[in-house]
């Protein structure tokens, strides 16, 4: 009985680690609002170009793209 007390106790300290390691979604532009620290943090870099195209960021992996770009073969 005591091993499988010892178990459970370990299962439930570790769990928070896990499941509460980054809070909150993300929203349709790809990122979510930095409580912490302030500011916007981006998790997918497409979605947040698709909804702000006109930032650096996005004109300069734009350019990025069709400069590493193989010609398309038909």
């Amino acid at each position: 009985m005591g091993n499988r007390w010892s178990v459970l106790l370990i299962g439930v300290l570790c769990l928070p680690g896990v499941g509460f390691a980054h809070g909150g979604g993300l929203d349709s532009c790809g990122g979510h609002h930095d409580r912490k620290r302030g500011g916007y943090h981006v998790h997918r870099i497409a979605n947040y170009c698709a909804c702000h195209p006109e930032e650096t960021v996005c004109k300069e992996r734009s350019s990025e793209t069709t400069k590493n770009e193989k010609p398309k073969i038909r």
